[in-house]
């Protein structure tokens, strides 16, 4: 009669069975590591130069930033008067150094809301701590699309053509790659 076979030992069996002949440990354990006493306690001394100051302020806002910044705070209702994040959410956002335009939808209930600077003040200030500056808004109505003679229905196609067009909106590289390459969004 044969031999049995031999049983194929897996990697990690014999990983495990090295580790318990050298008493426990295994190639992976590793020594505490002392550094050097500089005098000043147990901290160690690092010659880093700290990174130096701009010279200069930046000449307006990222326009990324402002657009996570304003979905962060419809999001979070955040300066947002109530009622009122539904109807900002189409709002089309530019930045002109430090004033951000909202561009709404016409028939939007939002500009009679906010149409006074002291009831965008609490929106305002808002923005401003999340981008770390000054900003002011400027609310503005947009033109209605040119409807189409098949009407405005919504396609799937159409849909997602205007959600490629959002996403496009706040980031350049990625508005750069789907021109490149003629991208489009599937599901």
């Amino acid at each position: 009669a044969a031999p049995p076979a031999a049983r194929a030992v897996p990697p990690w069996e014999r990983a495990a069975a090295a580790a318990a002949a050298a008493g426990g440990r295994d190639e992976m354990d590793f020594e505490p590591m002392e550094l050097p006493d500089q005098g000043r306690g147990s901290a160690p001394a690092y010659d880093l130069e700290p990174a130096p100051l701009p010279t200069e302020a930046p000449t307006g806002l990222d326009p990324a930033r402002v657009r996570r910044a304003w979905a962060s705070l419809l999001q979070e209702g955040d300066g947002v008067p109530g009622g009122m994040s539904l109807f900002l959410r189409p709002a089309r956002l530019s930045v002109n150094g430090g004033e951000v335009r909202v561009e709404l939808p016409p028939g939007s209930p939002v500009m009679e809301r906010l149409g006074s600077p002291s009831s965008r003040r609490p929106l305002e200030e808002a923005m401003g701590r999340r981008l770390g500056t000054e900003v002011r808004l400027a609310f503005a109505v947009g033109t209605a699309p040119a409807a189409d003679s098949g009407g405005s229905r919504i396609t799937a196609e159409s849909a997602r053509s205007d959600r490629l067009k959002r996403l496009t909106e706040g980031e350049p590289t990625l508005a750069a790659a789907v021109q490149a390459w003629d991208l489009e969004l599937v599901d």
